[in-house]
């Protein structure tokens, strides 16, 4: 929190703070931004507790903080580290809502995941007021919001900016200039020139860690689809749950959802998710592969590619270390100087900015089985 990224004009929401618990952060060294966060979190009691678990020590376990801390449901969550531990300090995402499919849950998962070592390897400045986060929230509950609403977001997007400095020499003059309204299309794929979007960052990322072709492949499948639905030409689950009950025979457009309604969507739900039926305005043309009778998705001991459901190989997995924080560029295996080449990464985000529709041919690799994840090292 003491990054000079962070300027007080973010925070700029009047929030509610437990006095003396912030007297005691600021007394012992804890920093004024994160000391107010902490001091936000104790104006109520925990909202769980456990009998047997009330009386414990605070100098062996962060329990009772935890208890606090662990009930913060916001999108994103600060988590320190724990006693004991030589994890690091984390940021978590928490904005995703789980999806009929495994598709879709691999889809946004992976996107997420993505997303996350874009901003750590590129060093990205996402910084806007925590007041035009709450307006995006209150958006985004907004029906069809996806594709017909705009969202506050950072208009210049610049990798490696303290590096490689900024795109332009021109000095933005206050904090309302460095953000503005955008679809989540424009969000993901590019608007204008200064904001190159997040799917060019991945894919550039994607190349500079030499990510082998068929995992590649793999990904943009599920990076289509997340585009697509920000087209409006998947519909996403609520969409399509609307759109279900509107064309129902027994529905009479009086808001009035009947039992008979209520089975047919369940049980429609039912079989996408088993792969029994397959919806392209949910799914496109991404399939799921069908459940056998013990409720995997498995044809003697193999598994099933979800595009084709085809017989796959078993896949036998092997021991690594997740990467995370500060120290992912170093875990890539990657040199500043190598990672820093700035005019490379530039042409690399614009080599893929205007691929709404990438093709990506299979090339000779070990193949997805006898590839070590990219997002791991041995």
């Amino acid at each position: 929190s003491t990054s000079p990224l962070l300027k007080p004009e973010y925070n700029d929401n009047e929030t509610e703070i437990d006095e003396p618990t912030l007297k005691k952060l600021l007394d012992n060294g804890v920093d004024e931004v994160l000391a107010r966060h902490i001091a936000h979190l104790f104006i109520r009691d925990p909202l769980v507790i456990f009998s047997d678990r009330v009386k414990v020590r605070d100098d062996s376990t962060t329990e009772h903080f935890e208890n606090i801390q662990s009930t913060n449901w916001q999108t994103m969550r600060w988590k320190p580290p724990p006693m004991e531990s030589n994890m690091g300090w984390r940021v978590e995402f928490r904005p995703m809502e789980m999806q009929l499919t495994d598709f879709e849950n691999a889809a946004y998962t992976v996107m997420i995941v993505l997303i996350t070592r874009v901003i750590l390897f590129f060093d990205l400045n996402l910084y806007i007021p925590i007041s035009k986060v709450d307006e995006n929230m209150k958006t985004a509950h907004m029906r069809d919001a996806v594709t017909k609403q705009k969202f506050y977001f950072r208009k210049d997007l610049v990798p490696l900016e303290s590096q490689c400095g900024p795109v332009s020499e021109e000095k933005l003059p206050d904090v309302e200039s460095e953000y503005e309204l955008m679809t989540i299309e424009e969000i993901l794929v590019g608007k204008g020139e200064a904001f190159p979007g997040l799917v060019p960052l991945i894919l550039a990322y994607l190349e500079i860690i030499e990510c082998d072709d068929e995992t590649a492949q793999m990904i943009e499948d599920y990076i289509d689809f997340v585009v697509d639905r920000a087209k409006g030409d998947v519909l996403t689950t609520a969409k399509w749950i609307r759109g279900f009950v509107d064309s129902h025979p027994e529905y009479k457009k009086d808001s009035v959802i009947s039992k008979k309604i209520e089975y047919d969507l369940v049980k429609r739900c039912l079989d996408i998710s088993n792969g029994k039926v397959h919806d392209s305005t949910l799914l496109g043309n991404n399939r799921v592969c069908p459940m056998n009778e013990n409720g995997s998705g498995e044809v003697g001991g193999k598994k099933m590619f979800p595009r084709s459901c085809d017989l796959e190989e078993e896949v036998k997995t092997k021991d690594f270390k997740r990467l995370r924080g500060s120290s992912f560029q170093e875990d890539v295996g990657m040199s500043p100087a190598a990672a820093f080449k700035c005019a490379v990464v530039k042409s690399l985000i614009a080599k893929y900015k205007d691929g709404s529709k990438r093709q990506h041919v299979l090339k000779e690799s070990l193949g997805f089985a006898n590839t070590p994840a990219f997002l791991s090292t041995k």
